[in-house]
């Protein structure tokens, strides 16, 4: 019997598939900028959306660029086939001169049917008309001060470039487009808000799952906080409230997951140290089981251009107190405890009404479950090849 090389049927078929769509005119090349694919949320963003129009849309072609090693584990982690995204070395360092000259040229040399995708705002000086980017946040600009004068004007003078070069700007909710109709009104025509989503990877686990991780980890009852180790963050806002949390709850641990953060850089009562534990980075599967086993997620955040952290976490059924500024009432609707992130007062209060209250969690978790339907990478991704398609 002969042997039969599915991979190359599965290139034959697909090379088929592009001859016939470009024959029908209907073909689409999109050129991403993967570099970022493996940073925090606009890396878990990316790869969602490449996944999923790869499923949905089977007349796109996609060429990524980036670094080797984020590739293949890309297309490991994600059961993707090779043949299905085109690998472009790509190693310029984020907001560097390097990325400006090198992705200009790179530009320079594709054709007039082909889109550009940025999943950032730090598009090369020189672009093609066909280029779209997302802006997932404003808040290099709404807090310069914890950026430093000169990389807040670098930034500016990209953002600048990129909005008035670009053919479309998608950003990531109503109140990140508010943002950027405040900063650049001259420009709304071009903007199309698309709201990130969470994966089906965040779901509720078996009571039998959960207990297995319980035993291995022993992580007790404790309150959790995902995000990045930046000042809008509010980390220590959060610690100042778990203090007084302590004094109610005493058998309540705080569990921080956040790259570099160290509790010598905030202000701390020394009687609580041990009830906070740090987790530098975790795996998505690893979170899934963070978020199931946890008793509340808590997002003090000042600012927030979407916050992917409390949609998984209602995802896998673990109520949500989160602020009341910026894009966080626009995503929790009535499905999250509401608190001011400036008041202390505020955070604890609302962290002890859900601790306080079995009936009450159980239905910010049932509102939790309903609120997430609406957030579906999938629907994400038909709405951004509908972008993308609307401008070759």
């Amino acid at each position: 019997m002969q042997n039969i090389n599915s991979d190359a049927i599965f290139k034959n078929r697909q090379i088929m598939n592009i001859h016939m769509a470009r024959e029908n005119n209907d073909m689409l090349n999109i050129h991403i900028d993967g570099r970022m694919i493996y940073s925090s949320g606009i890396g878990r963003c990316l790869r969602e959306i490449i996944k999923e129009i790869i499923i949905i849309d089977k007349n796109v072609k996609i060429d990524i660029y980036g670094r080797k090693a984020d590739y293949h584990r890309y297309l490991q982690e994600y059961s993707i086939n090779q043949h299905e995204i085109i690998f472009r070395e790509n190693n310029s360092p984020i907001y560097s001169f390097r990325e400006q000259i090198a992705g200009s040229i790179n530009n320079l040399k594709k054709n007039k049917n082909d889109v550009f995708y940025y999943p950032h705002y730090n598009l090369p000086y020189l672009i093609q008309e066909n280029s779209v980017f997302t802006i997932h946040d404003f808040i290099q600009f709404k807090f310069p001060e914890y950026f430093g004068t000169n990389k807040v004007k670098i930034a500016r003078l990209i953002l600048n470039n990129a909005v008035k070069k670009s053919k479309k700007i998608i950003v990531v909710s109503k109140s990140t487009a508010e943002d950027f109709y405040s900063y650049f009104p001259g420009h709304i025509d071009k903007v199309e808000i698309i709201y990130n989503a969470v994966s089906k990877d965040f779901r509720p686990l078996s009571d039998e799952e959960k207990e297995l991780f319980i035993e291995k980890y022993k992580p007790g009852k404790y309150i959790m906080f995902v995000g990045n180790n930046k000042p809008h963050k509010n980390i220590a806002g959060l610690v100042k409230s778990f203090a007084d949390i302590k004094k109610e709850f005493a058998d309540f641990k705080l569990l921080i997951i956040s790259k570099d953060f160290k509790l010598e850089d905030i202000s701390i009562e020394e009687k609580i140290k041990d009830d906070i534990t740090i987790i530098d980075s975790v795996s998505d599967d690893e979170l899934v089981y963070y978020y199931n086993c946890a008793s509340i997620l808590v997002l003090p955040s000042f600012y927030e251009g979407f916050g992917l952290p409390v949609i998984e976490a209602m995802a896998c059924g673990c109520p949500v107190v989160a602020s009341n500024v910026s894009s966080m009432p626009e995503l929790c609707g009535e499905a999250a405890i509401l608190i001011d992130p400036y008041d202390a007062d505020s955070i604890t209060g609302g962290i002890s009404s859900l601790l306080g209250n079995k009936g009450l969690r159980e239905r910010f978790i049932n509102k939790g479950y309903e609120q997430v339907k609406s957030f579906k990478w999938e629907i994400t991704a038909r709405n951004y090849v509908k972008v993308f398609r609307n401008i070759k």
